[in-house]
């Protein structure tokens, strides 16, 4: 018994997001017996859909976080990307007239995703400039050109190749959910498995120790920086595809609710440290409280701050779960 309690303290120390499931399995059980509605399949299903577009930019973030860096863009990608490609797809006045095939317009998408991750990624990388300030200046950037070239009009009804990934169904489940899943199971196996994703904790825990090792570290998080615009790009799509339109204002304010979900899945913010598990407690845990608020009948403020409390807890848990401070890990 000794052995086994030894284990167990072992294991809640080094996954600190385990702390959070029973968390998890309590909110679930007031939710249902506050609302009845919680666990109706059409509930379940939208707020799976809704957290399918959360989880996709958790796991980009989590990668760049891993190795020790942030991309504050990847909120901005999520409405510039889909806005960009519709207006390229689109006919006059709406959009810029070229009418280009919808695929090119889904290629564009990804393909800006793409460059907006490599350029952030040579920024901080090659020029050497502060990840956060650079990621956050894109961030501001990218907001005002998604304003500018759309005039800050939405795009009703745009081709459906483009809103295909969040609209549509794969036997019976929406595609949204399945992608979303299968990401999880791809990064868990890329970031356990495979040699890179190996390097990638190496990075975040000690950048110098790992170039003396032999890793390629610039290169490493240059990759990363593309795969969460690419991630990025495609929780855009997504989120157009479930509202059927592309919005001026799309992807706001995800960026805090991308925070709120690591900081639940104990992800160190200082790299080295977290885990796809923990991102997928974290996603669940912010899901489901915001649906149980909803349904309830809460007002929106009071959901926000809801989302900064639960980030304050979050940090207080992982403190008293890992025995030190994240700060401490630098």
């Amino acid at each position: 018994m000794r052995r086994l309690g030894a284990r167990l303290s072992e294991f809640a120390a080094n996954n600190q997001s385990a702390a959070v499931v029973p968390a998890l399995v309590v909110l679930c059980i007031v939710a249902t017996i506050v609302t009845p509605t919680f666990l109706t399949e059409r509930n379940i299903e939208n707020l799976l859909q809704q957290a399918s577009v959360l989880s996709v930019l958790s796991l980009a973030m989590l990668l760049v976080l891993l190795a020790g860096r942030f991309d504050l863009s990847i909120e901005s990608t999520v409405g510039f990307a889909p806005m960009l490609a519709a207006m390229l797809v689109v006919g006059a006045p709406t959009g810029f007239g070229t009418e280009l095939p919808p695929a090119i317009g889904l290629v564009a998408a990804f393909a800006v995703g793409g460059v907006v991750g490599l350029f952030n990624g040579y920024l901080v990388v090659k020029l050497h400039l502060n990840a956060f300030i650079t990621t956050l200046a894109m961030l501001i950037l990218l907001r005002g050109a998604t304003l500018g070239i759309s005039s800050g009009r939405t795009i009703s009804e745009p081709p459906a190749a483009l809103t295909y990934l969040g609209g549509a169904e794969w036997l019976g489940v929406p595609a949204s959910i399945v992608i979303s899943g299968l990401l999880f199971v791809a990064v868990g196996c890329f970031l356990s498995y495979h040699r890179v994703g190996r390097n990638v904790y190496a990075i975040g825990g000690n950048a110098r120790a790992a170039r003396a090792a032999g890793i390629n570290v610039d290169r490493t998080i240059l990759g990363l920086y593309v795969v969460a615009g690419l991630l990025a790009a495609l929780a855009g799509l997504l989120l157009s595809g479930r509202i059927d339109s592309m919005v001026a204002s799309q992807g706001q304010n995800l960026v805090f609710d991308v925070f709120a979900a690591l900081a639940i899945g104990a992800v160190s913010l200082n790299g080295g440290r977290g885990s796809v598990v923990g991102v997928l407690v974290g996603v669940l845990f912010l899901s489901v409280l915001a649906n149980v608020l909803v349904l309830t009948g809460v007002p929106s403020f009071w959901v926000d701050m809801t989302r900064g409390g639960i980030i304050v807890v979050a940090l207080i848990l992982a403190r008293y779960t890992s025995g030190k401070a994240d700060e401490e890990d630098s």
